[in-house]
């Protein structure tokens, strides 16, 4: 069969063509066009910068071999691909394989989830002894030429995590768990066959807890915080707790692995958040037991969250932090949160159970159905103000009522992983309703903290932390309507108006221009 790859649409040919559909737009053909003429002019102002110190340009993965009757594809590392990442930046990895007959280019970039001051500690009965910060590299960006796409990678020493995001198609990424000999896959939970997809066991149970009436009042009666201007972006710093199971029955107590695992799993929520509304996530703080002396003792999660709660609010309000996250090894039955919980005092706490300790995979029995990452996402969507779909009026979505015709477009914040196809049935986003009648809504009306920052640099329309000719590109792209994203259209409403148009050109060229 001969192999297809989605192919980088490059160059001035790809700008001519986005240049030509827009004469076909009538209701806004001029604002856009003026839009199109400015870019392109600002992007023959700018060389594409070449492969150098920092950036790398690699076949990272060859295909070993496809299991169609398991859905899985099997890929190994290239023999070159540790060294060449370890100090990179910037990363083109090129004919990546996601299925058989399908491979595609990422344009990546580096990402570091820890803080500057972040702290990383072995909790003992003794208290806390510091540890180095895991041994991690993690990169985020693209399928090149699809605005329509996303990607996160996770490299750890052993092992890799990671997923592609392609129309609404998620493909994983996974080494399995820790000493697995199943060596590295890459599925999409949709292409599995029919008797792999079965409903997840996951449960949420944050409609059981309600923030005190006194602190509601205060979140509802304190004045705004920083209205979002233009081009702003958010960033919270989270607080990670976790417990001996985590690490020792996960990792075989290998604290190293455990907090790489941490990390990557933030790393990954945090790139989500970014694409769908525009707040990274970073660790300030991180706890891990490698000896059964923990203070954790309960049985399910809702009690297992008031312990929680109730040893940090005695013992650890000097760490600061925007939100708690619980990340838990035991099977309590799946995970809670407060909503809303950023920034809350004394109620700004969430816990993610049942966690595998690695990203779903097929090659071993019942090691497909395990979504750690989209646990966690679901619990933090909690604190950022996201209500589940089934809740919000009129409904997203009837999953959790037995109702199943939305899928396979369910969201992070829905029960439809209850369906029979279960995460086959699950697009890795949060909802655009639950992004603006929930999670918007409520990060503008942040009255204990404020998480608003300038976007460094301004104009940095797809976050990689520099302008060149990727933020052109995804410019155009989103004054055309070809991303379904938030987070890109924020990051280039420089003129703070809700849309990206011609009117957006000028300050943006100006940005590229350096101007």
């Amino acid at each position: 069969m001969a192999h297809a790859k989605v192919e980088p649409d490059r160059g001035w040919d790809r700008r001519s063509k986005q240049r030509e559909s827009l004469m076909n737009l009538s209701s806004h053909s001029c604002l856009c066009l003026i839009t199109v003429s400015m870019v392109l002019c600002s992007a023959r102002a700018m060389a594409a910068p070449p492969i150098g110190a920092g950036q790398a340009d690699l076949v990272p993965f060859f295909a070993e071999g496809a299991q169609p009757e398991q859905g899985v594809l099997r890929i190994v590392e290239s023999p070159g691909l540790r060294p060449a990442i370890a100090t990179a930046d910037r990363v083109v990895m090129r004919d990546v394989p996601l299925a058989p007959g399908l491979s595609v280019e990422l344009g990546l970039h580096r990402v570091e989830v820890f803080t500057p001051n972040a702290k990383v500690v072995l909790g003992t009965a003794q208290g806390d002894v510091p540890l180095a910060r895991p041994d991690i590299r993690m990169f985020a960006g693209h399928v090149s030429g699809r605005g329509d796409s996303s990607a996160f990678v996770s490299f750890v020493p052993g092992g890799v995590q990671g997923w592609v995001s392609l129309g609404g198609e998620t493909f994983i990424l996974s080494s399995g768990p820790k000493g697995g000999a199943g060596g590295l896959a890459v599925h999409s939970p949709r292409r599995l066959p029919p008797g792999k997809r079965r409903p997840s066991s996951f449960t949420c149970e944050a409609d059981k807890l309600a923030l005190p009436v006194r602190v509601a009042k205060a979140g509802a009666v304190r004045p705004r915080g920083t209205p979002t201007g233009p081009s702003a972006c958010r960033a919270a710093v989270l607080a990670i707790e976790t417990d001996y199971e985590f690490t020792g029955w996960l990792f075989g107590g290998d604290t190293e692995a455990s907090g790489a695992y941490a990390a990557t799993l933030i790393g990954a929520v945090s790139e989500i958040f970014m694409r769908d509304f525009n707040a990274s996530l970073s660790i300030g703080f991180l706890r891990l037991w490698d000896a059964d002396v923990d203070p954790w003792d309960q049985g399910g999660t809702l009690d297992q969250l008031f312990q929680f709660q109730d040893y940090w609010n005695a013992n650890m309000t000097g760490e600061v932090r925007n939100a708690v996250h619980f990340l838990s090894g035991r099977g309590l039955g799946g995970g809670v949160a407060y909503l809303p919980g950023l920034c809350y005092p004394e109620y700004d706490y969430g816990l993610s159970a049942n966690l595998a300790g690695y990203f779903p995979y097929p090659i071993e029995n019942n090691h497909w159905a395990n979504w750690d990452l989209m646990v966690v996402a679901h619990e933090l969507g909690h604190n950022f103000g996201a209500p589940h779909t089934h809740d919000m009026a009129p409904p997203v979505d009837g999953c959790a009522f037995g109702d199943c015709s939305i899928v396979p477009n369910g969201t992070i914040m829905s029960y439809c992983h209850l369906c029979s196809g279960g995460l086959a049935d699950v697009r890795m986003e949060i909802h655009t309703r639950s992004v603006y009648e929930a999670i918007l809504p409520t990060l503008d009306a942040m009255t204990f903290c404020d998480l608003v920052e300038p976007c460094d640099p301004v104009g940095d329309c797809n976050g990689d932390g520099v302008l060149d000719m990727a933020d052109v590109d995804c410019f155009v792209e989103v004054a055309l309507g070809q991303t379904p994203y938030n987070g890109p259209l924020q990051r280039c409403d420089l003129v703070n108006d809700g849309t990206v148009n011609g009117i957006d050109a000028g300050p943006f060229v100006d940005a590229m221009l350096g101007m």
